[in-house]
């Protein structure tokens, strides 16, 4: 997600839809640190001129995160669905298991659902 981000794709193609495994992984859960944090970028020990990148960029990388679709496998896993729930939109969320690699038929399923 990170080097689609960083390399300006949402900006060249703005029509463009992504959907994320797992709802985004760990970027809702670490919405500061990926939102503050990545404002940030190169102002500690870089020998890479990421100002540049960043004043390319005509927002925040949080924002373009934010458009990133979100697939529901998480097998069931009440926070990390309102989390990325929360982060995502119900507008960018999309139904999903992990089928077939359910230890039992039709858990991750009825889980998810």
């Amino acid at each position: 997600m990170s080097r689609l981000v960083f390399s300006g794709l949402f900006d060249r193609l703005p029509d463009l839809k992504i959907i994320t495994h797992h709802m985004g992984a760990m970027i809702p859960y670490f919405e500061g640190r990926v939102g503050y944090g990545w404002d940030q970028l190169g102002t500690r020990t870089s020998d890479e001129d990421y100002f540049q990148l960043l004043e390319s960029m005509p927002r925040r990388p949080i924002d373009y995160f934010r458009e990133f679709y979100a697939g529901t496998a998480l097998f069931g896993a009440n926070a990390g669905m309102r989390c990325g729930l929360d982060f995502f939109g119900v507008d960018r969320v999309l139904y999903a298991s992990d089928m077939p690699f359910e230890p039992t038929p039709g858990l991750y399923t009825r889980e998810t659902i």
